[in-house]
This record gives C-alpha cells, sequence and structure tokens, in this order.
C-alpha cells in the first residue's frame, strides 16, 4: 500500500513488483493508471496487469506478473521453476507455468504455458507456487532440446535443487516423457550411488565402454590408516581419477583437503588426475587420452613398482 500522497509514478518507480489493475485503482484510480501506462510510467505485462518501467523485465516481477494474471491453481514450472528456487541458475527466455486443462487464456508474449489435467500439488517458494521440485525437473528435461536434457539434469543435481528420490517420485506420475528411459537411467545411477553429476557424465560419456572396464567406481582405498573414496580408480596400474565441481572445490579449504588427499595418495604410490565439467564437456577426448597414457605407462613400468603401487619405490626411497 503506499504512503499517503505518494504519486503514482513514485509508488511504482520505488517497487518491484506487479499488480492487478484493479488493485492499483482502490488506491489511484483507473484513469490515472491508464495515463502512467500512455505516458510510460507503467507497463502493461498482461491483461489486467502492470508495473512499474524499470520493473517490468525483471524475472522476479515477470514470475509474479504471471502468477497474479494466470487462472487459479496455476504454478510456476519447469527451468523457471528450477530458476526460482535458485537465483544461481540461468533464467529462461519466457516464464513457464503450468494451469488447468481447459483453461484458454490470452498469453502474453513473455509466457510459456502448458496445460495439465492433473496437476502436482504446488510448492510455496518465495512466495510465489511452483511446482515441486523433481516435477520441474522433468517438465525442464521434456522442454529442453535432446542435447541439453542431460545438461538440464545434471544441473538441478548439480545445484541441489532437487535429489534424485523426489525424480524418481515424480515419474511415477508422469508417464508421457520424452527419451524416458535415458533420464531412468540417469536417476537409477545416481539412486545407487553415482551421486556426483560428474561421475554421471564420464561413466556415461567419456569413459564409458570396455577400455574402461577395468575401473572401479567410488573405490574406497585405505591410505596412512585413513579411509579414502576415489570417484574412480585403476586399482593394477594405480591411478586415480577424480571430478572436481566448481561448488565443491573452489573454496580455499576445498583446495587445501584436495592437495592433502593427492599427496596421501601419491604416498601410497597412486597417481591422481582431476577433470573438471568443462573437461569432460569441452574436451572428453583429451582426458580420455590423459587417463589412457597414465594406465598404459603405469602397467608398463609394474615390473619395477612392484604389484602394490608405491612399494618398491618407497623402499628405494626409504634406503637412501
Amino acid at each position: 500500500m503506499p504512503a499517503p500522497g505518494t504519486t503514482l509514478a513514485v509508488f511504482l518507480g520505488s517497487c518491484e513488483h506487479a499488480f492487478r489493475v484493479g488493485e492499483l485503482s482502490r488506491w489511484y484510480g483507473r484513469h490515472a493508471i491508464r495515463h502512467a501506462v500512455a505516458s510510460g510510467v507503467a507497463v502493461r505485462l498482461a491483461h489486467g496487469i502492470v508495473a512499474g518501467r524499470h520493473a517490468a523485465r525483471d524475472f522476479a516481477v515477470l514470475c509474479e506478473a504471471a502468477i497474479l494474471w494466470a487462472p487459479q491453481g496455476a504454478a510456476l514450472a519447469g527451468t523457471t521453476a528450477l530458476s526460482w528456487r535458485d537465483k544461481i541458475l540461468e533464467r529462461p527466455a519466457k516464464v513457464e507455468l503450468i494451469v488447468p486443462h481447459g483453461s484458454h487464456p490470452r498469453v502474453p508474449s513473455w509466457c510459456a504455458v502448458t496445460s495439465a489435467s492433473r496437476l502436482p500439488v504446488p510448492s510455496l517458494v518465495r512466495g510465489l507456487p511452483a511446482t515441486p521440485a523433481g516435477h520441474s525437473v522433468i517438465q525442464a528435461w521434456a522442454a529442453a532440446s535432446p542435447t541439453e536434457r542431460r545438461n538440464v539434469f545434471f544441473t538441478a543435481m548439480w545445484s541441489g535443487i532437487a535429489a534424485a528420490t523426489e525424480v524418481h517420485a515424480a515419474l511415477r506420475e508422469m508417464p508421457r516423457i520424452p527419451q524416458r528411459r535415458a533420464l531412468e537411467g540417469l536417476v537409477r545411477d545416481q539412486l545407487e550411488g553415482l551421486t556426483s553429476p560428474l561421475e554421471q557424465i564420464a561413466k556415461r560419456g567419456a569413459f564409458a565402454g570396455p577400455r574402461f572396464s577395468d575401473f572401479e567406481w567410488q573405490a574406497v582405498l585405505k591410505v596412512r590408516g585413513r579411509r579414502r573414496i576415489v570417484d574412480a580408480l585403476h586399482r593394477r596400474a594405480g591411478v586415480a581419477v577424480e571430478f572436481d565441481g566448481a561448488r565443491y572445490h573452489s573454496s580455499d579449504l576445498a583446495r587445501r583437503r584436495d592437495i592433502e588427499r593427492d599427496a596421501e595418495l601419491a604416498s601410497a604410490g597412486y597417481v591422481t588426475l582431476r577433470f573438471t565439467y568443462a573437461d569432460l564437456t569441452n574436451r572428453p577426448g583429451w582426458c580420455v587420452a590423459l587417463v589412457t597414457d597414465a594406465v598404459n605407462l603405469r602397467i608398463a613400468h609394474e615390473s619395477v613398482r612392484g604389484s602394490v603401487p608405491g612399494t618398491r619405490v618407497a623402499g628405494a626411497l626409504r634406503g637412501r
């Protein structure tokens, strides 16, 4: 509610919100609103919905405007619902809504609407209704191009917006999904222990196939009395492969832990190769070549190193 004496122009310029015309007209009258739109002070975002000129392109204001405009029962959906949950995610080109089947609203150009006969019970996220996280992931998957669907899933998992269990539950309620088997496989990997999206990208992409059958995934090592789990391990060659995500390996503390971990593995004769998301997606051949060369070279020198990684080398160093 505007303070007494505040003009419509000042009020709209001071708040990042969308408003129903009926609500504003109680304070300023419809004539003042029409004049504000005509003069450019306000922007008509949809039928019966306006916002201040400076706020009209703001993603949050558009999401609010979409819910104010849409029929009862509507909710933010797909990529919009995911990005509404996590501000770090890239905003979609249009605000995506899901509405009850049978609704035929005149859709604004900045909005994309789908309808369903059975809508999931929405969650209230930052004041707006949004489809549950698992349903949002599947909606975003369906709307994406076939080449982008894996990235949609991995981004949702990586950001922590949704859990694999939530997507698994939503799959039971949504029978008609493009590339359903591919999505079910990604969910199954998560549920079976490939908890890092990068591990999934690696195992189902760059490091797929029979030549990597000797690698153990989420392999357990005991080094200096401590239990260590590495993302992938060629035990005979003593080659450990780690997949680093920016969210979990970018802080100083995380980097120090990685350095300590690599040093401990090296002291036991294991060489560690680390790859990022950009490495796996932009230059997978380079990743494969480095790992293949490391494994082949260390196996070729196995007679020198001994059957246990580092045994003879460590012994020689102790003997000096």
